[in-house]
């Protein structure tokens, strides 16, 4: 609620731009929200973060429904490397279901922080092992995709993702972002709103396999 006088007599422009931030505004919380699933994955602050079990999304033993377990926290936590990414290659390659069997998931997305974003993108681009300083055999990447974003708040976490619609978690969208404006007929003060509606949906993390990076 801005008074009638301040945009009246405003010199410099300030309020030209209020539209326009408060899309940004609506734009941030998504990401605040979206990314919060990652952010949250290896320690849940809440259920809303949790597996369908009550479990972290990542995890070195997940409880299944026929009293087995599965995997999808890298073992040792290790920092983003070929060997660390060969590792969680694995274990997506051997995901099970509740009854044991082999959901013949693949590699499909590096996910990680905008600090570690030149090393994804040096293990996906590079034509021989970065690792070694003579040719090497190469387990290639370029069938995959990199993806890192400001907020992702831990440095040194990195995701690795198979096909989206094997992911059964998200950001569940309602109404897309709004903008009303009005006047109080008493003080002409300009009244503006921004109004959008999200959610959060986690049940299976399957499809996902993570690591904290020594952190």
């Amino acid at each position: 609620s801005i008074d009638y006088e301040a945009i009246e007599f405003d010199i410099y422009g300030i309020f030209k731009g209020l539209p326009e931030e408060l899309a940004r505004s609506s734009t941030d919380r998504y990401n605040v929200v979206g990314h919060a699933l990652l952010n949250n994955s290896f320690s849940a602050p809440s259920a809303s973060y949790q597996i369908y079990s009550g479990e972290n999304m990542i995890s070195t033993s997940h409880t299944r429904l026929d009293g087995g377990t599965w995997q999808n926290q890298v073992t040792g936590n290790p920092g983003l490397s070929y060997l660390a990414y060969q590792q969680a290659r694995i274990l997506l390659l051997k995901m099970v279901n509740e009854r044991g069997s082999f959901r013949k998931m693949s590699p499909r997305l590096l996910i990680t922080s905008v600090e570690q974003e030149w090393i994804a993108n040096e293990l996906v681009m590079s034509r021989a092992r970065p690792d070694q300083s003579n040719p090497a055999v190469y387990n290639s990447m370029t069938s995959m995709n990199t993806y890192s974003s400001p907020f992702l708040t831990t440095a040194q976490y990195w995701w690795l993702e198979s096909d989206k619609k094997q992911v059964n978690l998200g950001l569940r969208l309602g109404r897309k972002p709004t903008m009303e404006r009005d006047s109080d007929i008493r003080t002409r003060a300009l009244t503006m709103t921004a109004y959008c509606s999200f959610s959060v949906r986690v049940f299976d993390s399957r499809g996902l396999v993570g690591s904290t990076g020594g952190a």
